[in-house]
């Protein structure tokens, strides 16, 4: 989606910090084969968190000079990856400084949609960092009628809202599931992504 482009772009131009960008698979097997919507699959994709923490952050530390702390790490993610950054931003405040979601999937909280009953990870009261820090930037994008996620993200924003926690919601009044919120998202976070004071 040309995310590439851009931030190089802002780089250029002063807009955005110079930052090492992580895309990984979220969820493989032996087979390589995109799983079903069901919870034992949506708690496969929940290990994310821990892979982060266990390999990918290692990794990237260990073979790149990066600073460290969670005002230099973010976590940002579009669809599955929406759902799963919000959930590791809100479960591990202490290593994620800036989160994102971009059309963030259902399944965090319990609910049912038309592909499936979401036991969910929590509840929307849960959906908050109590005593711990909040994200210097709490991001949620979508656009107004999104025929995959539904009212996902709505509820998302619903659940922070009502448990007083600041963050931007943006929703775009066009577009569906793709490109179109994602590039919206990615560059508004790129511009505000590690210039915590």
């Amino acid at each position: 989606m040309k995310i590439q482009t851009m931030l190089g772009n802002l780089i250029a131009s002063g807009e955005a910090e110079k930052m090492i960008v992580v895309f990984p698979q979220m969820f493989t097997t032996k087979e390589n084969i995109f799983p079903a919507f069901t919870n034992e699959s949506s708690r496969a994709y929940d290990a994310i968190r821990e892979d982060l923490e266990n390999s990918i952050m290692p990794f990237i530390a260990e073979n790149y000079s990066v600073r460290t702390g969670r005002e230099n790490t973010a976590v940002n993610g579009f669809s599955m990856g929406g759902r799963e950054a919000l959930y590791v931003g809100v479960t591990r405040p202490q290593l994620y400084g800036y989160v994102g979601g971009v059309c963030p999937a259902p399944g965090i909280f319990p609910t049912v949609d038309g592909n499936m009953t979401h036991e969910g990870c929590m509840s929307p009261e849960e959906f908050c960092f109590g005593t711990a820090p909040s994200p210097y930037v709490l991001m949620i994008t979508c656009t107004r009628f999104d025929g995959t996620v539904g009212d996902a993200p709505d509820s998302y924003h619903e659940a922070l809202t009502n448990n007083g926690v600041e963050h931007i919601w943006h929703q775009l009044t066009d577009g569906d599931h793709g490109e179109i919120s994602v590039r919206a998202h990615m560059y508004n976070f790129l511009r505000y992504v590690f210039k915590a004071k």
